[in-house]
Formats: structure tokens, sequence, C-alpha cells
């Protein structure tokens, strides 16, 4: 955990600095500096066949053969459950919070059991608890929302419309 901690601290610190020196570069060479734009990461909807809202996901290739990533426990640690599953819609879609993609797929393992692993599982645990590689029936990025908007209502307007299509991609 300590380690987990002061690694975090090196990279933000790195970051820092390498930024520092930008801004500085580009001041000490009488440039304009260029206002830092971050912009919003797309908004993911997904409907999967079976209910998996409370089960752990898990990224796999593209040839869905090797797990790609996965989450440490202590990345949901302390959050409530509610916090970390993906949001219901309309119409048995999610609004996903945990970073998912085409390559999903899901362990039989929930994020309450998941939280409370001392230590993370090793790939061969991951792969024996895959209970669906090929979980998803549609998936949509939605680039053009962002987090000021009130998403749920748009994205459930949109669905009972059929025009989440339209919306998304």
């Amino acid at each position: 955990m300590k380690k987990v901690f002061l690694y975090h601290c090196f990279c933000l610190f790195v970051i820092d600095l390498l930024l520092c020196k930008e801004l500085y570069s580009s001041q000490k060479l009488g440039q304009k500096s260029q206002p830092l734009t971050i912009e919003n990461p797309p908004v993911i909807i997904y409907k999967t066949k079976r209910d998996y809202s409370r089960n752990i996901p898990v990224l796999l290739s593209d040839d869905k053969k090797e797990i790609v990533s996965y989450p440490h426990p202590m990345d949901i640690m302390g959050m409530a459950s509610k916090d970390v599953m993906p949001i219901r819609l309309h119409d048995g879609y999610y609004l996903d919070r945990r970073g998912i993609n085409k390559n999903v797929a899901f362990l039989r393992i929930t994020y309450g059991s998941y939280r409370k692993l001392r230590k993370p599982l090793s790939i061969k645990e991951i792969e024996k608890n895959i209970i669906d590689r090929n979980p998803l029936e549609e998936i949509y990025s939605c680039p053009s929302l962002t987090e000021k908007e009130n998403i749920v209502s748009i994205l459930n307007s949109a669905i009972d419309s059929k025009t989440l299509s339209n919306l998304c991609k």
C-alpha cells in the first residue's frame, strides 16, 4: 500500500515537473503558452445479455484470449458499491463507470466480495472466475456528452425515443 502510494506521488511529481518545464521553456522563449485542455472521456452505454451490474468487469485482448486489464481491489476499497457499479438506465441499458469497452468480460465475483480481497487475484484466478467473455448485446460511445449535462436524463430520453444510436456511435 505504501509503495503504491509512493509510486503515485512520484508519478505526479514527474508530470508536474514536465508541465512546469514546458511552461517555463515557452515563456523563456517569449512564446505564449497554449492553454491546457483536457477532454472528457467518452460516455459508454451498454446492454448485456444478463444483468452483470454487480459483477467485476475485466478487459480482454481483441481476440478475447488474454486479460489485458483488471481492477486492483484497492481501486474500489472504501467506495460504496453504488459509486462503482454502473448506473441502471431504461430498457436494460447501463451507464459505465469503470472504463469498459467492446472487449469486456465479467467475473462471477461481485464488487462487495472483490473489495474485501487483501491482494489482487492472479491472472489464473481471474481466468477461472470469468463467467461471460461475450456479454454485450450493444455498446455505444457518446463523445458529445459532458459531465456538466444531466447525462442520465438525456440517455433515458434517447433510449425511450429509440434515438440512442443517433446520439451515440
